[in-house]
């Protein structure tokens, strides 16, 4: 650890492996840090860093990154630093945020592109695209950063129709663990050079690099928009789920959301959101009373439509674990039942149409429901991300081919030579 390295903003870091003389080198950095108290949000687990840099573009970034390999720190790439409470199996010494690249660096609402800096926020993304009545279509729970979102590949109730951030980025730029900048995909809809590599860092937890900048695809902002929710005992929706879901239509959103309370009590409920044109969306809400065979309890519209899919998007992230499950779409009711066996008091959030599951709850013995919600997902065959939680808990790399694992521990390797990057991590763990 070198204590020069977070003792200013405008700092000295004696690197010897830096230029091609044998003697040490010395880099200078002006980047913006945070060291101290000041470091406390950014907390990993309940751990603070040493320092927290702020760097304002990717070459400050790749400085700063190349120092702290040279110093043998451990890193830890963030936006607005949502998901670090608990995404590493050990303390890191210095978290890197984007929180100074948030501008709109181009914006073609005729090509349906945006690319922005991976700090912006979604809110602000929003400011800037409804104006020309188009929107991101991905409504992640809570309120981040776009390469939050993109490192996380988190994406919300919409993806039924839309599509999760794999079907949205276009491209990204990406700072490793030693420093190399890499300009990854294009910034048209059309272009798929470094297909792959975007795929890989899309939910990649940041284990291959610090995301500086994304590029994404828009939609236009649909004229109608109607939510059907449908309400009763917990088996008799969890019944209904199997018949709406087998309607010949494909909604912008399908959810089971189902909160239990310690005394047994709690409310489940489906809720349908269909986008549109206003015939192609009342048509759509008729197919789904049908196949439900019954009258919704209630229809909503407009304002009071996408109020709902905001409860129900927040749904699932409550408590101070949650987990993201990731199975079978038809075997989503069933699991539920599982889970309110196992977690008496609990929130959670199905999207019925590709079943993941999220779940949260407040923590009794966290380790151990953890570990039996595992072995409860390798019943159903399926796979959990722990977004919040116990920070010495890691899943592993269960369910997965060892030749698969061998690959992705190959490509971490090549991007994160010195092993900086998220310390006690193992690659591809969010997939």
């Amino acid at each position: 650890m070198s204590a020069e390295f977070i003792e200013s903003h405008d700092q000295t870091v004696t690197d010897p492996h830096i230029g091609a003389s044998t003697q040490p080198t010395e880099m200078t950095l002006n980047v913006p840090m945070e060291t101290g108290d000041t470091c406390q949000r950014w907390s990993v687990g309940r751990v603070p860093p040493m320092a927290v840099a702020f760097p304002r573009d990717e070459r400050e970034a790749a400085d700063v990154m190349v120092a702290a390999a040279a110093a043998g720190l451990r890193v830890a790439p963030a936006g607005a630093g949502t998901w670090l409470a608990t995404r590493a199996a050990r303390p890191v010494d210095l978290v890197i945020s984007t929180e100074r690249m948030a501008q709109v660096t181009s914006y073609e609402p005729a090509d349906l592109t945006l690319t922005a800096g991976a700090g912006l926020t979604l809110a602000s993304l929003a400011r800037t695209t409804v104006p020309k009545r188009q929107f991101l279509a991905l409504d992640p729970p809570g309120a981040g950063t776009l390469g939050g979102l993109v490192s996380t590949a988190s994406s919300g109730p919409l993806r039924a129709l839309y599509g999760t951030p794999r079907d949205h980025v276009l491209g990204a730029t990406l700072v490793t663990g030693d420093g190399r900048i890499l300009e990854l995909g294009g910034q048209v809809v059309k272009n798929v050079a470094g297909f792959d590599l975007i795929k890989l860092i899309v939910g990649g937890w940041g284990v291959f690099g610090l995301i500086t900048s994304v590029t994404v695809r828009l939609y236009p902002i649909p004229a109608s928009d109607r939510t059907l929710v449908f309400r009763g005992e917990r088996e008799s929706i969890l019944d209904l789920s199997q018949k709406v879901m087998a309607a010949p239509l494909v909604p912008a959103a399908l959810e089971l959301v189902d909160q239990v309370e310690s005394d047994g009590k709690g409310t489940t409920f489906i809720a349908i959101r269909l986008l549109g044109s206003e015939l192609t969306t009342r048509a759509a809400a008729e197919v789904f009373e049908r196949a439900a065979g019954r009258p919704a309890d209630e229809r909503l519209s407009g304002t009071d439509s996408s109020a709902m899919a905001s409860v129900v998007r927040r749904t699932g992230a409550i408590g101070q674990v949650t987990v993201r499950v990731a199975g079978k779409p038809g075997k989503a009711p069933d699991f539920l039942r599982e889970v309110a066996a196992r977690l008496p008091s609990h929130t959670a959030a199905a999207h019925l149409a590709d079943g993941v599951v999220r779940v949260g709850w407040d923590v009794g013995d966290a380790r151990q429901e953890l570990a039996a919600l595992q072995d409860l997902v390798d019943s159903f065959h399926a796979r959990m991300t722990v977004l919040t939680g116990p920070m010495a808990w890691t899943a592993g790399p269960r369910g997965r081919s060892p030749g698969l694992q061998r690959i992705l521990d190959g490509l971490k390797a090549e991007f994160d030579p010195g092993t900086i990057l998220w310390p006690g991590r193992f690659a591809g763990e969010g997939r």
